[in-house]
């Protein structure tokens, strides 16, 4: 048996699927970070409801608004540290046609369920107008606060930071913009749960009349 010529001519190996070679190269730790930030999320919303229902509207301000800030700075600081933000994430470079389209829609789908369909359209929309360009007009400039400012206070720390970012924002100046968000934020979560308390309330005693 030539030995040289079995170095040199190994059996073929399994042809390696773009799509597993793409899922190796995943940091794992990054898409735990995901799970945990969006699994804290729905905890928030969970705590509004609870702090109303069988606390007081001042209870439920006070403990959100120190889980927010507190979540801010967490999440502004991980981002710096290349942990990702689903509404930021690119999509992954294509080898293959078919298998890169599948593999990307699959990945849009599951970012549209975590962060909700609401924000990601919202997110994606206001990336038109975010972007700071020289010489712009006035009705841009407005536009541009416009957004940012309904995007800090209907949205999340997650919305906050993505609009932040792609309007240029980096660094301290983004963590010192992204911790206004709660002072809006907040304020708005809680009435909207105390109104969803008050119609859950009226409904039962409908019922039970």
């Amino acid at each position: 048996m030539n030995l040289d010529l079995a170095v040199r001519d190994p059996l073929p190996l399994l042809p390696r699927r773009p799509v597993f070679e793409r899922l190796s190269n995943l940091a794992w730790h990054k898409a735990a970070f995901v799970l945990f930030w969006e699994g804290q999320s729905q905890a928030s919303t969970i705590a509004y409801v609870g702090l109303v229902a069988f606390g007081s509207i001042w209870l439920a301000l006070a403990v959100m608004l120190t889980w927010s800030l507190i979540a801010t700075v967490f999440f502004c600081a991980a981002r710096e540290r290349g942990y990702p933000n689903i509404l930021s994430m690119q999509a992954l470079p294509k080898r293959n046609v078919s298998a890169g389209a599948a593999l990307q829609a699959v990945g849009t789908l599951i970012r549209v369920l975590m962060a909700g369909a609401h924000v990601f359209v919202f997110a994606r929309a206001s990336n038109v107008l975010l972007p700071e360009k020289q010489g712009c007009c006035r009705a841009r400039r407005f536009a541009r606060f416009g957004v940012l400012g309904f995007g800090l206070t209907f949205f999340g720390v997650s919305t906050a930071e993505h609009m932040l970012r792609s309007a240029g924002y980096q660094g301290r100046k983004l963590v010192q913009l992204s911790l206004i968000g709660p002072l809006f934020n907040v304020p708005y979560r809680v009435l909207l749960s105390a109104a969803v308390v008050a119609l859950a309330t009226d409904t039962l005693n409908l019922v039970t009349l």
